[in-house]
């Protein structure tokens, strides 16, 4: 929620509550407290389900519906761990070079934030495009579009190809990926 409609949310829950005309002012304002309490806790916990499950959903049907990327893992988790009863830590995991290039392709690919979310320019002013943006200027960005932009993805920006990550610095493509939105 932005926040001017916090602010108009805030100030007719101010309204409601200071009206002394209704009955059980008390027990209303208990009950908006738990409610204002209820939807934070929402608003806090929503998106990081919802983009975890999506990814791997659309991480699961990518995989399998591509069985040279399915293929290239397995091998890969068999070479690591031929025995296959160990656990994997995380740490081992981020030396596989195919299983990290899945997993970042997958993010790339997946529907992490739906909508757009606005940007600031900063006090400096940007241009973006050849066009000029003053400071305060807001615009909305799409991580679903800047994810597939040919510009940084090249021109099969609509395929899904772990081996684009399997370069000498694959940390170059991060400065694309909008996945998360690095903190938003």
């Amino acid at each position: 929620m932005e926040n001017h409609q916090k602010i108009v949310c805030r100030k007719r829950i101010d309204s409601y509550l200071t009206d002394r005309s209704k009955p059980d002012q008390k027990n209303r304002s208990e009950v908006l407290e738990q409610l204002l309490d209820l939807n934070e806790a929402l608003t806090l916990l929503t998106p990081g389900n919802d983009t975890t499950a999506d990814a791997i959903i659309i991480g699961a049907y990518l995989i399998c519906t591509h069985p040279k990327v399915l293929k290239g893992m397995v091998e890969e988790l068999h070479d690591a761990f031929p025995e296959g009863d160990e656990s994997i830590t995380f740490d081992q995991a981020k030396q596989l070079p195919y299983l990290t290039a899945v997993l970042r392709e997958v993010l790339r690919c997946s529907n992490s934030l739906p909508g757009c979310l606005p940007r600031v320019v900063p006090p400096e002013g940007a241009s973006i495009d050849g066009i000029d943006l003053a400071a305060g200027t807001i615009v909305h960005t799409s991580a679903y579009l800047l994810n597939r932009h040919k510009s940084a993805w090249g021109e099969d920006s609509w395929v899904f190809k772990p081996e684009r990550w399997l370069i000498e610095q694959p940390g170059t493509l991060d400065k694309f990926m909008t996945s998360l939105y690095k903190g938003s």
